[in-house]
C-alpha cells in the first residue's frame, strides 16, 4: 500500500473534512444574517433618529410662532 490509506479511513477523512466543511458553510451563512440583522437595526436607529428630530424641528417651529 504505498501512498494509500485503507478504503475505511479514506472515507473516515473525506466524511470528516465535508463535515468541516459544512461547519465552515454554517459559519458563514449564520455570520452573513447576523451582518443582515446588525445593518437593518441600524437603518431602523437611523430612520428613528430621522423622525425624532423631524418631530422636535416641528415642536420648536411650532413654539416659535406663539
Amino acid at each position: 500500500m504505498l501512498g494509500r490509506q485503507d478504503p475505511a479511513r479514506e472515507r473516515e477523512q473525506r466524511q470528516r473534512n465535508e463535515e468541516r466543511e459544512q461547519d465552515r458553510q454554517d459559519t458563514r451563512d449564520w455570520q452573513r444574517r447576523v451582518n443582515d440583522d446588525f445593518a437593518r437595526l441600524a437603518e431602523d436607529n437611523r430612520r428613528r433618529d430621522e423622525e425624532r428630530q423631524a418631530r422636535e424641528r416641528a415642536e420648536r417651529e411650532r413654539q416659535g410662532r406663539r
